[in-house]
């Protein structure tokens, strides 16, 4: 049974939890566990972009 904050996620957002909930567990995680242990996102920036 979903709890209602996973069932106000968007759809693509509850597939991705489902595509590394297996991963997570194999490392003796949850999803909350997960995400408190990395709480903190990593934003990349494209500045230049460099051709053969």
């Amino acid at each position: 049974m979903l709890s209602a904050a996973l069932k106000a996620l968007p759809a693509y957002w509850r597939a991705q939890l489902a595509k590394y909930a297996t991963e997570w567990e194999r490392f003796g995680m949850t999803a909350e566990s997960f995400a408190q242990r990395f709480s903190v996102p990593v934003r990349i920036r494209i500045s230049a972009v460099h051709g053969f």
